[in-house]
C-alpha cells in the first residue's frame, strides 16, 4: 500500500506544482537587449546520453543515449525517445563484484520542470537549479539474465531530481534523478533507481523574439 501511494504521489506532483513554474524560457527584463548567443536556443529537438542504475541484488547498470522532442501544449516541457545497453552487476559493484549477462531496451521518457530552486550568473544569461519530475518507461532484451524476469523486462519509474541548466527548456542540462522503479510483467518487484543525464540542443537559431516555453 505504501509503495502504491508513493507512485501516486510522484505522478501526480507536476501538476501540483507546475503553477509554481513561471513562463518558460522568459528573461527577467531586457530580452530585446541581449546578445544573440547568450539567449535561449528555439532548437525543436536534442540529444541526451546518461547513465542509470538500481538497487538490490543482481541489478542492471545502463548507458543510454536518444532525442528529446520540444512538445507545446502539453502538460510536460519535452519527450525523449532512446537505447540502453548495460549489464547485470551483483551488488552495484563497480571496481570489484561479477556481471553476468546483457541486454538492449527501448527507452522513453517525459520532463516535467517543476519549480525553479535558485539561480546562478548575471541575470541577462542566468543557469538555473530546477525541481525536476521525468517518467521513464523502458523495455529490456536480456541476454542470460540472473534476475527473475528472464529474457524480457518492462520497467517504469517516476522520478524526481534536480537540473543545472539554462532557462530554456532544449538548453544545455544536467539532471540527476531518482525514484522508485517497478520491474515486470513477469515476477512483479521494485527496486530504486538512480539517473545522471546531459542533454543538449540539436541546431536551432537564436531569435530575437521570445523563445516559446
Amino acid at each position: 500500500m505504501r509503495r502504491i501511494v508513493l507512485v501516486a504521489t510522484l505522478a501526480l506532483l507536476p501538476s501540483a506544482l507546475a503553477a509554481q513554474v513561471g513562463p518558460g524560457g522568459r528573461p527577467p527584463r531586457g530580452f530585446e537587449e541581449e546578445q544573440r548567443d547568450t539567449l535561449p536556443s528555439n532548437a525543436t529537438h536534442g540529444f541526451q546520453f546518461g547513465v542509470t542504475s538500481y538497487t538490490g541484488g543482481w541489478v542492471p547498470s545502463t548507458l543510454e543515449g536518444g532525442i528529446n522532442f520540444r512538445t507545446h501544449g502539453m502538460p510536460f516541457q519535452t519527450l525523449g525517445l532512446g537505447l540502453r545497453v548495460g549489464s547485470f552487476i551483483q551488488g552495484n559493484a563497480v571496481l570489484f563484484g561479477r556481471t553476468k549477462g546483457f541486454f538492449i531496451g527501448a527507452l522513453g521518457q517525459a520532463r516535467f520542470p517543476l519549480a525553479n530552486v535558485f539561480l546562478v550568473g548575471d541575470e541577462r544569461n542566468p543557469t538555473y537549479v530546477r525541481l525536476e519530475g521525468v517518467l521513464d518507461a523502458s523495455a529490456n532484451w536480456n541476454i542470460d539474465n540472473p534476475m527473475a524476469q528472464g529474457g524480457f523486462t518492462l520497467i517504469g519509474a517516476p522520478l524526481l531530481g534536480l537540473s543545472i541548466g539554462g532557462r530554456g527548456p532544449m538548453d544545455q542540462t544536467f539532471f540527476l534523478l531518482a525514484g522508485p522503479a517497478w520491474f515486470g510483467p513477469k515476477a512483479s518487484e521494485w527496486r530504486a533507481q538512480v539517473s545522471l543525464r546531459f542533454s543538449s540542443p540539436l541546431g536551432g537559431r537564436r531569435p530575437r523574439s521570445s523563445p516559446p516555453s
